[in-house]
């Protein structure tokens, strides 16, 4: 049966005595989770930041939770006490080492959670083995997590969860699901163990983001601490290539191609990671004008564009601006710029990957992959 929870929002962190009252009156869950059955999660990867958060226990109780790693060496350990609303929450940043810095959250990382004292002590131990893909060219999840373990996958809908489709891992901890993804859907997959504690991650469909400017390429929900190989090509001939570990969330970062390179707009990026190739044409041209205050360019067709504008004299005030390009890839941005402002543009493209260029206003362009700016305003 699927089960249902809302967390809070890092952004509301510093009402936190408030909030976690509130957040466990919001809570929308089928019978399993509303009942008065404590439970924990520990959320690898969220909108707000990697966290442990629990609920259905006792008011003020005293809470510690414990942090080792996959071969039980321990990492770090935070205390609280459990809300009026019976709800507990650290936030990776919370959770400390002997030395005082914060601990990163990964994959098969074994949480221990000690609620309570004398003698009404509940003490259990999550074992956070999740990750996973979901593609959007295969219309599949690929999951990895403990062998037998029960997994649900939900799409996120604002505040709310809507399950999809659900499974359990085979022997080897592997499942794959048949779901028919759309690139803008972001996902929630858990895994559930025996004491009705889950594993969590929020992600979007695995995607690539090439920055001109920069001759960088970045990656999201990939399957966390593997290999990805990203490879550039002018058409048919491969231009260069590069080989990275992704992150505790999926994530990569590379700059480090073989030979250097100057990644340009009509160049086809490759990255081929487990499970899955992504494979687009990072495609972005862009004049900006700042006499007619305009961005217009061409890409990928029915690309949605934003264009970041941080004004020089006041960055607090930033604003974006937007579009979508045309059948023909034809697009124009209205963006108010004076001289010296910080422009990001970006141009995500219908299969979710993302070109992204960025400069400064009234300078020359960063990359020779990049139009000239028209910065010729009185």
């Amino acid at each position: 049966m699927f089960q249902r929870q809302q967390r809070l929002s890092r952004r509301c962190a510093r009402l936190y005595p408030v909030l976690l009252i509130a957040i466990a009156l919001i809570i929308i869950a089928l019978p399993s989770v509303a009942s008065a059955t404590t439970f924990s999660e520990v959320a690898l990867s969220s909108r707000w930041g990697p966290h442990i958060y629990g609920q259905q226990y006792a008011p003020f109780a005293p809470v510690r939770v414990t942090v080792a790693d996959s071969e039980g060496i321990q990492k770090g350990s935070a205390e609280s006490s459990v809300s009026a609303g019976g709800v507990y929450m650290f936030f990776q940043d919370d959770i400390l080492a002997m030395d005082g810095n914060s601990i990163e959250l990964r994959r098969g990382d074994r949480v221990t959670v000690r609620i309570g004292t004398g003698g009404t002590i509940i003490e259990e131990t999550i074992e956070a083995e999740l990750s996973a893909l979901v593609s959007s060219t295969q219309d599949k999840v690929f999951v990895e997590a403990l062998p037998n373990q029960a997994i649900e996958v939900y799409k996120v809908v604002g505040a709310s969860f809507e399950p999809l489709v659900q499974g359990t891992t085979n022997a080897e901890g592997k499942l794959v699901l048949n779901h028919t993804v759309s690139p803008n859907e972001l996902f929630y997959i858990m895994s559930a163990d025996v004491n009705t504690n889950f594993t969590s991650l929020e992600l979007w469909p695995a995607y690539g983001m090439v920055v001109l400017s920069d001759d960088s390429l970045w990656g999201s929900g990939y399957i966390s601490d593997s290999t990805a190989t990203v490879e550039v090509y002018d058409g048919t001939t491969k231009l260069a290539d590069a080989e990275v570990m992704t992150e505790a969330d999926g994530s990569f970062f590379t700059d480090d191609f073989s030979p250097e390179i100057d990644i340009v707009s009509g160049n086809t990026i490759k990255v081929i990671a487990r499970y899955v190739t992504t494979q687009f044409v990072a495609k972005l041209e862009a004049d900006m004008d700042y006499v007619d205050d305009t961005i217009q360019g061409k890409t990928i067709p029915g690309s949605f564009l934003v264009a970041s504008v941080v004004p020089a004299g006041d960055p607090s005030s930033a604003f974006n601006e937007t579009a979508t390009a045309s059948a023909g890839g034809d697009f124009t941005i209205n963006a108010a710029m004076e001289s010296g402002d910080f422009i990001w543009l970006a141009s995500i493209h219908p299969d979710g990957n993302i070109t992204r260029m960025h400069r400064e206003f009234g300078t020359t362009s960063y990359s020779h992959g990049e139009p000239v700016i028209f910065a010729n305003k009185q």
